[in-house]
Order: C-alpha cells, then sequence, then structure tokens
C-alpha cells in the first residue's frame, strides 16, 4: 500500500473517530435529558399535590394558585427539556444516517412520530388534569375568599 493510500486510510480513520464521539456525546445529553424529565415529572407532580393538599388542609385558595404557578414552571421546564432531547435525538439520527446499516441504529429503533405524539399526548394529559385539580379546588374552595 503506498504512502498515500495509508494516509488517506488514516485520516478517514481519525474522521469517522470523531464522528463516533460525537455520536456519543448526543447520545449521553439523550440519557440527561431523559434523565432531568423523569425526574421533573417524579418529583414535580407530588410537590403540587402536597401543595393542593395544604391548600385544601388550610382552606386557603391563594395556596391553590400556588400550586397552579408552580405547575406551570414545571411544565415550561419539561418542555424546555423534551424540546433538548429531540434536538439531540435528531442530531444522533443524523450521524447514524452516515454510516452503513446496522453499524449505528439504535436512536432509529427507538425514536418515530408517532411516539413523540403519544408522548406531548402524555404531557397534555398529566399537566391538564394538575391544572383542573387546582383550577376546580379554587372554584369549590368552602372558606370565604379573602
Amino acid at each position: 500500500m503506498s504512502q498515500e493510500k495509508k494516509k488517506i486510510g488514516l485520516e478517514k480513520e481519525k474522521e469517522v473517530d470523531l464522528i463516533i464521539i460525537n455520536w456519543k456525546t448526543y447520545k449521553s445529553r439523550i440519557k440527561f435529558f431523559d434523565d432531568i424529565i423523569a425526574r421533573l415529572r417524579l418529583e414535580g407532580t407530588p410537590i403540587c399535590i402536597g401543595i393542593y393538599t395544604l391548600g385544601f388542609l388550610a382552606q386557603f385558595w391563594v395556596i391553590y394558585l400556588l400550586g397552579i404557578f408552580y405547575i406551570s414552571g414545571i411544565l415550561c421546564l419539561d418542555l424546555l427539556h423534551l424540546h433538548l432531547l429531540l434536538e439531540s435525538v435528531e442530531q444522533a439520527k443524523k450521524i447514524e444516517d452516515k454510516f452503513e446499516k446496522e453499524l449505528l441504529t439504535v436512536t432509529h429503533k427507538l425514536t418515530s412520530k408517532k411516539r413523540t405524539i403519544l408522548h406531548y399526548l402524555g404531557i397534555g394529559i398529566l399537566y391538564a388534569t394538575l391544572f383542573i385539580v387546582g383550577i376546580f379546588l379554587i372554584i369549590v374552595n368552602p372558606a370565604k375568599i379573602i
């Protein structure tokens, strides 16, 4: 093999290594954002319900309002991190598209438009329920509005 062919081969190998490192970085970002989203939902929802419970026990409607504001903030953070997650997924898929079939395909296999739509539907149901409960508690609060 000539010196030029070896040089081209090494350059191509280095390029592939950089692409793989880039792909791994996106995969770690995907895991990070996925963990953040799960933590927001798993910790944010019970805290919101706790705030509503406190408002019910105190019979003070402003506490319900605080619960609604709290869950609004959690929703904004959730959507922000979901957007960053989807952006990382798209970048990982672009990298996978450069390689031959079956070499790097995990992102393609785990994601789809249908799953993303179902994800948004689930988010809508979760947060709509928490908002509706908060508004319902304000409306039917037996305590006098001060």
